[in-house]
C-alpha cells in the first residue's frame, strides 16, 4: 500500500495536486524517470507500451556490467 497512511479521498486529492510516490530504494534514477512519465496527468503524454518497452530495455542494458 503505497499511501497506507492516507484515506482514498486524500490520495485522490494528493495525486490530483501532483504528488507522486518517492523513488523506491532499488529503483535507479533512470527507472524512476520512466515511472514518472507513466504518471503523467495527460494520458496522451504517457509513453505507449512499445515506447515503454524500449525505454526499459535501454535502462536494463545500461545496468548490466560489461564483460571483460
Amino acid at each position: 500500500m503505497p499511501f497506507d497512511q492516507s484515506l482514498n479521498h486524500e490520495v485522490v486529492t494528493m495525486v490530483t495536486n501532483g504528488h507522486r510516490l518517492y523513488r523506491p530504494k532499488k529503483a535507479t534514477p533512470a527507472l524512476y524517470d520512466i515511472m514518472q512519465l507513466c504518471w503523467n496527468n495527460r494520458p496522451e503524454e504517457r509513453p505507449s507500451f512499445s515506447e515503454l518497452c524500449l525505454r526499459l530495455s535501454d535502462v536494463l542494458e545500461e545496468d548490466v556490467l560489461p564483460l571483460t
